[in-house]
């Protein structure tokens, strides 16, 4: 065995015996956990990122750990928005709406205090939202000012998947902050009528194939 070879060994050793000791500091056993989140950005949307229409809305996330890495979500809640177009429409949309999915926390934990996550994750996501539009108005200087035959208001659904990265931070004992970036996909919505959906709850405008939404969030564990 030439010295080359020897020392190759015993660096592959070194590494090798870090790596499980690394790995056994990782594996520490621990509580599972239920995290319930209350999101601050529903009731506050409208004020804060879109004064143009009239949305608003409550969101509640639960989490439980069932394990360091991987958690279980279900979250759900209320959105509605009214949009109005000067005198020529408006149209509200509101509804319920759940997704569920898993997170995936890519934090390492040397403690069993630790309980922040840095995480991605994934939802399939589906919506039951009313639709009514309140007037429609066709203003023509040659014609005059016409009014359309206002539709009935109608039950619809609306599916689509998420791509979730987000973070939780423990401030204070079981009590979290966090926040979280979400990409969501459509997948089918079943209004097919002329009169296009322009809100569907839990996800934005339908018209959009792909939707982006920000959550912020408080949380406690139990």
């Amino acid at each position: 065995m030439t010295k080359k070879t020897f020392r190759y060994i015993i660096s592959a050793l070194i590494v090798m015996m870090a790596f499980t000791n690394v790995n056994a500091q990782d594996t520490i056993p621990r509580k599972h956990f239920l995290r319930i989140n209350l999101d601050l950005a529903s009731p506050t949307y409208s004020y804060f990122f879109d004064k143009a229409h009239q949305r608003m809305g409550y969101e509640a996330m639960a989490e439980y750990s069932y394990n360091d890495t991987l958690f279980f979500v279900a979250e759900g809640g209320f959105h509605q928005l009214t949009d109005t177009l000067g005198t020529l429409y408006q149209t509200t949309s509101n509804g319920e709406f759940l997704r569920l999915g898993v997170n995936i926390n890519l934090m390492k934990y040397y403690n069993k205090k630790d309980r922040d996550i840095f995480y991605v994750g994934a939802r399939l996501s589906g919506a039951a939202y009313n639709m009514n539009y309140a007037h429609i108005n066709i203003n023509q200087s040659y014609w005059g000012n016409t009014s359309l035959v206002v539709p009935p208001a109608k039950n619809y659904m609306g599916f689509w998947g998420e791509l979730v990265v987000g973070m939780r931070i423990e401030t204070v004992r079981n009590l979290f902050v966090g926040w979280d970036i979400r990409g969501a996909f459509k997948f089918y919505d079943t209004n097919q009528s002329t009169y296009k959906t322009l809100f569907i709850p839990g996800y934005g405008n339908p018209q959009n194939n792909v939707s982006l939404w920000m959550n912020y969030s408080i949380g406690y564990a139990f």
